[in-house]
């Protein structure tokens, strides 16, 4: 616990102690000091703490952090020994659970000193609507996916500036938890995966929030269609409009003909503007149509498939089935 605490401190705040203790700074590494120096440590920043409590009148915030355990007790006060008036107030209007958004955090240091990112976390947490959607332990992973990422909280020195910042994921996930229910589970389970799945489900939770007309309740989130031509996963269905999102930096993606194709032989497909690829605006600006088309130009479709869609949509051969798509293509594919 001592050595966590050595290590969450300030240089400043160790040649504070130091100096009550009647140390030198490198005499903390000292064996038969080590202990000493530690206990003078820990108790001159909690000295500090509480009286910076005391001098802002955060009698909430005091009591709920002296029922904290010991660990947690010490990671507080080397959090927030010397920005206790920026942070106590925001603790203070609810200290039971913005502290347990705080604990939530606690991995990531930087994060869990983010007001925004707490403010968005304390959201989650305390809509019991959505604590069978995305559980405490669903957020902690979720958080770790998107710091792995590069995720930065507004405060953070480092990151991809690429992303959004952290606050305004955890706020779309709040959002969409709160509007599809159940149906929404997929999406965390997409965030939680990491990586590429990461990369997509914070793509899908920004657009339905985005673009919220456009997916009311009801929404289908990640399911399993069955077709002649094999099973397809759909992103996200309205009722008969099936939706597919793409979060890559090149386009068409890989494997794309063969996906659409399923996606043409759908069941309850009988027109093409049911069918809509968005494409993630951070990646790219605009869509190469021709390149798509050569790519559906060279597909290998078996002809008991393309009778089936001739059937659907008319025409008699596949390069049929592809000039329809050509006059199309706008109502399908979009970048957003």
């Amino acid at each position: 616990m001592l050595l966590y605490n050595l290590g969450s401190l300030s240089i400043s705040q160790i040649d504070d102690a130091a100096a009550q203790f009647g140390v030198s700074r490198e005499a903390r590494w000292e064996v038969q000091n080590f202990d000493n120096f530690a206990d003078a440590l820990l108790n001159a920043t909690r000295s500090k703490f509480i009286k910076q409590l005391d001098e802002g009148n955060f009698l909430q915030l005091q009591r709920h952090y002296l029922s904290l355990d010991e660990n947690l007790k010490v990671a507080f006060e080397a959090d927030f020994v010397d920005k206790l008036g920026t942070f106590g107030h925001f603790f203070e209007l609810d200290p039971v659970r913005r502290v347990d958004s705080w604990e939530t955090l606690i991995a990531h240091p930087l994060i869990r000193k983010d007001v925004a990112t707490l403010t968005s976390a304390s959201k989650i947490l305390d809509n019991s609507g959505i604590a069978n959607i995305i559980s405490k332990t669903d957020l902690q992973t979720t958080v770790q996916k998107l710091a792995e990422k590069g995720v930065r909280c507004r405060t953070c020195t480092s990151g991809n500036p690429a992303y959004r910042y952290m606050d305004e994921i955890l706020d779309d996930l709040e959002h969409g938890a709160s509007k599809f229910g159940n149906e929404y589970t997929s999406v965390i389970t997409g965030f939680k995966q990491g990586g590429n799945f990461t990369e997509g489900a914070m793509f899908v939770a920004d657009a339905v929030r985005r673009y919220g007309d456009d997916f009311p309740p009801g929404t289908l989130f990640e399911f399993t269609e069955v077709t002649a031509g094999g099973v397809r996963r759909v992103d996200v269905r309205v009722g008969n409009t099936f939706y597919e999102f793409k979060s890559v930096a090149s386009v068409p993606p890989s494997g794309f003909a063969d996906q659409f194709v399923k996606d043409l032989n759908l069941g309850e497909v009988t027109q093409l503007d049911q069918l809509k690829w968005w494409f993630d605006g951070n990646k790219v600006s605009s869509l190469p149509k021709q390149q798509f088309l050569d790519a559906l130009d060279n597909a290998s479709v078996p002809q008991n498939i393309v009778d089936n869609l001739t059937a659907k949509f008319g025409g008699n051969s596949w390069d049929d089935i592809v000039d329809l798509i050509d006059n199309s293509f706008d109502d399908i594919f979009h970048v957003k």
